[in-house]
């Protein structure tokens, strides 16, 4: 079993086997920069969810700093490390995310570097058979 401690001081446990081997990228303090970049289907609205290694500075105006390419919503919304972009009604396949540098956690460290990233818009399709009976 491996325990460690967040940010947050919540202590959070994996539990693993013996013969398997868990590799972590743990960040740097001194630097801010993105763990993932998925659409969460279980929310009730599409979005992108960015999660970053740090809280973002939630007084930080997002407009420009990230955006979804082509895409005429700007809706951008900041929930601790995490950033949520709002994609078009229409938008399907795979689409590019544009992150600033700019882009600055609680602590006053960014992004430091400009980045893309692609995210797949195509919804999971549920894995469902029907029993005989």
């Amino acid at each position: 079993m491996l325990t460690f401690e967040g940010e947050d001081n919540e202590r959070e446990e994996i539990v693993t086997s013996p013969d398997s081997e868990l590799r972590l990228k743990i960040p740097s303090s001194r630097t801010l920069s993105v763990l993932t970049a998925r659409v969460p289907y279980q929310l009730q609205e599409r979005c992108i969810e960015i999660t970053f290694s740090k809280k973002l500075d939630g007084k930080q105006n997002m407009r420009g700093l990230a955006v979804i390419e082509d895409n005429a919503s700007g809706q951008i919304r900041v929930d601790g490390n995490k950033l949520y972009l709002y994609p078009d009604r229409n938008a399907e396949g795979v689409v590019t995310v544009r992150l600033s540098g700019n882009i600055r956690s609680a602590s006053g460290v960014t992004l430091g570097e400009d980045s893309s990233l692609e995210v797949s818009l195509e919804s999971e399709k549920p894995n469902v058979a029907f029993a005989r009976s």
